[in-house]
This record gives C-alpha cells, structure tokens and sequence, in this order.
C-alpha cells in the first residue's frame, strides 16, 4: 500500500476546484468542459476516461509522475499507483463492477464519502464502502 500516493489522491479530491463524482465519464463531457490540468496530452490524446473518480485521479497523478502509461487500462495504472495489489479491492475502491455496493457508490458516493473510504484504506489496507455508507446512516443500502 502506498500511503503517500493515497494522501495525494485525497489532496487532489479535496481541492475545492477539482471534479468529482463516480458516476461521471468525460467521454461524454464536451472537451473544452474539461479542465486544461486534467487533460494528460493533446485533445483526445490519452485523456482519462474518469478524471473525476477515485480511480481517474490516481491516473491523472500517475501521468503526471511517470508520462502517460502505455498498455495498461486505468483500472491497472491507479491500483499500481495505491500499490494495491487485490483485484477484489481495487474493484470495490473504483467501484468498476456491478454489484448492488458498486451502484450505490457510483450513485451515492461524495466527496467527503471517498475521502473517508480512502483514509480507512491507509489506516486498514481495507476497501469498506460499508463503513463508509454506516458513518453517513445510509448501511442499509448496501443490503
């Protein structure tokens, strides 16, 4: 687990002018609605698919340490950036399939939510959206 790259995630998430949900791919986002600090190369060139997810901004950080990363998806690029190594925790963190817990949290999950989720990570080597969801009284949910 790499602690340092996960705090980096939550400064990134925190930072009031940065995007954020886990519901929104900028495939569907008219380019110049993207913000130029986002964007990994030219138009269209490498550009993230969810610049705004948990996920999406582990790969933008990533990009920024190493150039873009050739040949691996998203998904592989932010777990190496956490230094996760599970498949099912890096699936419950980007929420990525389609488990009822991964549709409320692409529905549901906040800013403060993902933060939580991701300060639990460092403190647990944990993905718990359930912990996450019982803090905000909304558990029942996930069920």
């Amino acid at each position: 687990m790499n602690k340092e790259n996960i705090q980096r995630v939550i400064d990134q998430i925190k930072r009031e002018d940065s995007r954020f949900s886990m519901a929104n791919f900028v495939r569907y986002w008219p380019v110049y609605l993207v913000p130029d600090d986002l964007r990994h190369g030219p138009e269209g060139d490498s550009l993230c698919v969810t610049p705004s997810c948990i996920g999406g901004h582990a790969v933008h950080l990533y990009n920024q340490d190493h150039g873009t990363a050739h040949g691996l998806s998203k998904t592989h690029i932010a777990a190496r950036f956490f230094g996760m190594e599970s498949d099912n925790q890096t699936d419950k963190l980007f929420a990525i399939n389609n488990s009822r817990e991964s549709r409320v949290v692409r529905a549901y999950c906040s800013r403060e939510a993902a933060v939580y989720c991701l300060e639990g990570l460092m403190e647990t080597g944990q993905v718990s959206w359930k912990r996450v969801f019982k803090k905000a009284g909304i558990e029942k949910w996930l069920t």
